[in-house]
């Protein structure tokens, strides 16, 4: 429901359909900037539970992911890749995409609850050909930054996860490790370090 009524609000805003595409993706970034000055948090709340719905579908129908959440708050909506260890919120990527910044916590414009999450989530470890989280870390520090105002937009996001998961797969190759699918229950256990 949330991506159906943001790609109506993007068709009416910008005149154009929005594609269940990867490359639709810039025309989103417009149309978030477009609401950066906004300021009442209801209308960012919604904004971002819309455009983080879009995000994660997309990332979902096209690198392989599901959804977890209770369905009582947009922003405890979590996507969990399937063929990597990997979650994220995307309601709270599209906020920093829609304010073109890491908010301060206490910035107004901020819904209630906890601190914005704006990471990648990947498995850490003590043992260095499990630790992927610090790998990757590690592998991004040594490329150029990225300019300031791409760095939130949900297409430097999707980017930067695509490259991720290219850069691990490519890791595993080397090692002979074989691909591996993660469930909900893998997940649960990996979080709970079991």
């Amino acid at each position: 429901e949330l991506v159906r009524a943001f790609r109506e609000h993007v068709r009416r805003a910008l005149d154009a359909p929005l594609p269940a595409d990867p490359a639709a993706l810039a025309v989103v970034d417009h149309y978030l900037c477009l609401a950066r000055k906004e300021s009442r948090a209801p209308i960012l709340a919604l904004l971002s539970a819309e455009a983080g719905a879009f995000f994660g579908e997309l990332v979902r129908q096209n690198l392989g992911a599901r959804w977890l959440g209770d369905g009582a708050d947009p922003r405890r909506l979590r996507v969990l890749l399937t063929h990597r260890f990997c979650h994220f919120s995307p309601v709270d990527l599209a906020t920093a995409a829609i304010l073109g910044e890491d908010p301060p916590p206490d910035d107004p414009r901020l819904p209630p609850g906890p601190p914005l999450d704006l990471a990648f989530h990947l498995r850490k470890s003590e043992e260095p050909e499990e630790d992927e989280a610090g790998w990757v870390a590690a592998r991004l520090a040594e490329l150029r930054p990225v300019p300031a105002d791409e760095y939130h937009g949900l297409t430097c996001r999707y980017e930067t996860l695509e490259l991720i998961l290219q850069m691990l797969a490519a890791r595993d190759a080397a090692a002979s490790r074989p691909p591996r699918t993660w469930g909900v229950e893998d997940y649960l256990a990996a979080l709970a370090g079991t």
